[in-house]
């Protein structure tokens, strides 16, 4: 169970990964790989086991159809770079009517938990901005789309 815990929280990816079902599905490998382990004194045996378990699940795991998001959530998404302001993102979108933008663009990203506030204990402060979420990376990259990585451009 632990190993389930430790890979959902490093990434969301694995939450759906059923280890403890792989490790009963293949106990007699598993105990093998603890015993080449502790023969060896070395955790190679055992991590490649794990590995392997890992690769096998998630390579049976279809990837996920891309998510439903309306065409105005979408735009929201590839328009959104860093942390930007409503008027900055309504600007991006060249849209002027705040309430539409509001209601079919700002909305349903919060809700979906695509975007957040910045400072989400006061939603109508004058300095709220919004930024991607892990989950609205998740399905830009499912989109087809890759979100801005800050600092792109600058040369090194």
């Amino acid at each position: 169970m632990w190993q389930s815990l430790i890979l959902a929280h490093w990434n969301p990816l694995f939450a759906d990964v059923p280890v403890e079902s792989l490790v009963f599905e293949h106990q007699s490998a598993y105990y093998q790989a603890l015993q080449d382990s502790t023969d060896q004194t070395d955790c190679a045996p055992f991590i490649a086991f794990m590995l392997q378990m890992l690769a096998e699940a998630l390579a049976a795991t279809r990837p996920q159809v891309a998510p439903q998001v309306s065409p105005q959530v979408g735009a929201l998404l590839r328009a959104l770079r860093g942390e930007m302001t409503r008027e900055t993102l309504q600007a991006a979108l060249d849209l002027r009517d705040r309430k539409s933008f509001r209601v079919r663009y700002l909305q349903p990203a919060l809700s979906d938990g695509l975007i957040e506030m910045t400072i989400p204990d006061k939603p109508n402060s004058r300095l709220q901005h919004y930024r991607l979420t892990d989950k609205g990376r998740q399905c830009l990259e499912r989109l087809g789309e890759s979100p801005a990585r800050p600092f792109a451009n600058i040369r090194t």
